[in-house]
């Protein structure tokens, strides 16, 4: 058996920012925020925002002293229509995909022609 995987690195930020045309998010330090409205902490960034220092776990508050940062909080619903996506991708090579996590999906690629 062959099996494949297509990993989506900094998921959470990825399902945030995928229907935002702009190209400011491949320089721009973006972090995705969870948890209850007073209590706020990242729970995912891109490596811009690593760049820049920012640390999951840290507090919304502490992303004050770092300018230009795009802030997004998590939504279930942009994960789940972001993953529905990855196993459309994963589809387009074989029939036989599994959802392992969110932002992962294996793929059997034994007989596939492409």
């Amino acid at each position: 058996m062959l099996f494949g995987c297509i990993h989506v690195p900094d998921f959470p930020v990825q399902a945030a920012i995928r229907h935002d045309c702009s190209d400011i998010f491949k320089s721009k330090p973006v972090v995705v925020l969870d948890g209850p409205e007073s209590r706020q902490f990242i729970f995912s960034c891109n490596d811009a925002a690593r760049r820049e220092r920012i640390e999951v776990g840290a507090s919304k508050a502490q992303l004050q002293i770092v300018p230009g940062v795009v802030m997004r909080k998590r939504r279930s619903e942009d994960e789940a229509a972001a993953q529905a996506a990855l196993l459309d991708c994963g589809r387009g090579l074989s029939p036989i995909v599994e959802s392992t996590r969110l932002g992962e999906v294996i793929i059997d690629l034994s007989g596939a022609e492409r």
